[in-house]
This record gives C-alpha cells, sequence and structure tokens, in this order.
C-alpha cells in the first residue's frame, strides 16, 4: 500500500479471474478458440492414473487462433499432480491442444479480470 493524496492510502490493485474454460479426458485434444482482452492466464491442471501403466506426460499449449503457432508452452509435466501456471502474452484469439498419455486430465484456465469482482476458479475437479 501507498499514501495517495492528502494521506489516504491507496490499495494495490487485486488481479481476479473470470472462467474462459474447463476441459478433461484422456488423450489428446484441441479446444475450441476463446478470445483474452488481457492476454493474461491461470491454468489449473491435474492429472490422475488412468491404468497400471506408469503417468505420462501432460503439455497444455496456448496457439493463435488465427495462424495456429504455439504461443505459450503453459504446461510441460509427467506423472500425476496438479499445479496451477499463470501466463500470458497479449490480447488475441486462441486455442489449446493439449497432449496426454497414461493419464486422465482436466485443465481449467482463467483470464485475469481487472474488474471490481473477483472470482474463484475453484479447484480443479473431473
Amino acid at each position: 500500500m501507498r499514501a495517495g493524496i492528502h494521506g489516504a492510502v491507496e490499495k494495490p490493485a487485486t488481479v481476479g479471474w473470470k472462467r474462459v474454460g474447463s476441459w478433461s479426458g484422456r488423450g489428446d485434444r484441441q479446444t475450441e478458440s476463446f478470445t483474452s482482452d488481457t492476454g493474461g492466464f491461470r491454468v489449473q491442471w491435474e492429472t490422475k492414473k488412468r491404468s497400471a501403466a506408469r503417468g505420462g506426460p501432460l503439455e497444455v499449449v496456448f496457439r493463435s487462433g488465427d495462424s495456429g503457432r504455439d504461443i505459450i508452452d503453459a504446461v510441460d509435466t509427467r506423472g500425476v499432480g496438479r499445479g496451477t501456471a499463470e501466463v500470458g502474452d497479449r490480447p488475441r484469439w486462441y486455442f489449446l491442444t493439449i497432449e496426454s498419455a497414461n493419464v486422465d486430465w482436466t485443465v481449467t484456465v482463467g483470464g485475469t479480470d481487472h474488474g471490481s469482482h473477483r472470482q474463484e476458479l475453484g479447484p480443479v475437479r473431473e
């Protein structure tokens, strides 16, 4: 916090998150296109073992909605687990490619929301 005009204390800006989408499955998937007004994203992911085989990779890539080229490598992990990644680029149209093997996965994406309200994305669920 810092002092503003006449000694008033200004609160730092709070970044909220607005849900963009949530997907789950196994194997590879390409999502529908979505847009971002800010270019900032929070990616929550979870993998669970699909079989007796060792858990395999999970890769989540943001791609340009116009050209399809790689924009952001958001998640690159192996095995069973969960996590959150905050990534950013610029406002544009995007879609995700999700690649996996030997795991069931859930991916939830939120976009930054600098408005007056804050929305929690909540836990990753199947």
